[in-house]
């Protein structure tokens, strides 16, 4: 292969350069195309979600209002109380100084599950602020942890019981006032079709593709995906992630890091890779 190698000027001309003579090695052709199951094991590196961010809510003691999408029930509820809405122009709440929140706001989320699970937790801002009831039974806010931000405090809830299980957080409620989803989490698995979210057994194996089908509808964090292959003797193997939308794939061999899937063609060639 020749290259021309030109220079532009300022003014839109070229100055000549010269030739590079480029020589490309031959691919080495592939001897096998190894087969890797398509379901596997599977370690996840952060607890299973359950997102919720859809509730029933009372304002002051009044009555309670049909389940609504978090967001919109902070519009209904300031603009009940006269408030600013957070769909315009508003500063972050610890900006806001001297504000009191002298209304009283309530939640209910209703959860169903298939299972019985024992010790989940509770991801919630500002707990000590709120009371917490979980099956009509107070839970004391002991934070043991967060969850993804520093500020999302995780506590100790009872356990999950098969059927219904009714969580009810009441809170203080003001200009300064910023309403967010909390998270159930533990070592579960969770179905949503549409609305509706099951708590279920984490699935056993995954397949490789969406894990949202799988139990693990609302999970965020990484996958380690562990696949085993037998070689008959050392060679050079190129993995392919062709359809893998994400920021990274990192892939390690026998537990040593060698190297990453990041960006198109989506290979990785590992070389020297023992037999066994």
């Amino acid at each position: 292969m020749v290259l021309d190698i030109a220079l532009l000027r300022p003014d839109n001309s070229f100055i000549f350069l010269g030739l590079i003579h480029l020589t490309l090695a031959p691919e080495k052709p592939f001897e096998e195309e190894l087969y890797v199951s398509s379901e596997v094991d599977y370690t996840l590196e952060e607890k299973n979600v359950l997102l919720l961010d859809m509730a029933e809510f009372s304002v002051n003691n009044g009555p309670w209002n049909r389940t609504e999408e978090m967001m919109r029930i902070d519009d209904r509820v300031r603009k009940q109380l006269g408030l600013t809405s957070r769909r315009f122009k508003v500063v972050q709440p610890w900006v806001i100084r001297d504000v009191p929140e002298d209304h009283l706001l309530k939640l209910r989320f209703e959860i169903e599950s298939a299972i019985e699970y024992e010790n989940p937790l509770l991801a919630i801002e500002n707990p000590d602020k709120a009371d917490i009831t979980w099956n009509g039974q107070s839970v004391k806010a002991e934070k043991n942890g967060y969850y993804v931000d520093k500020y999302i405090h995780t506590i100790p809830l009872p356990a999950i019981k098969p059927g219904k299980n009714i969580l009810e957080i009441t809170m203080p409620f003001g200009l300064r006032t910023d309403l967010e989803c909390c998270y159930l989490l533990g070592d579960f698995g969770v179905s949503c079709a549409g609305r509706k979210t099951v708590i279920t057994n984490r699935p056993e194996k995954l397949q490789y593709g969406s894990v949202v089908p799988q139990n693990l509808a609302f999970y965020s964090g990484n996958i380690q995906y562990h696949s085993e292959l037998f070689l008959d003797k050392a060679s050079d193997l190129e993995i392919e992630i062709s359809h893998y939308r994400g920021a990274m794939v990192k892939v390690l061999v026998d537990g040593e890091e060698r190297g990453a899937i990041m960006h198109a063609p989506f290979k990785l060639c590992i070389k020297d890779v023992t037999a066994g």
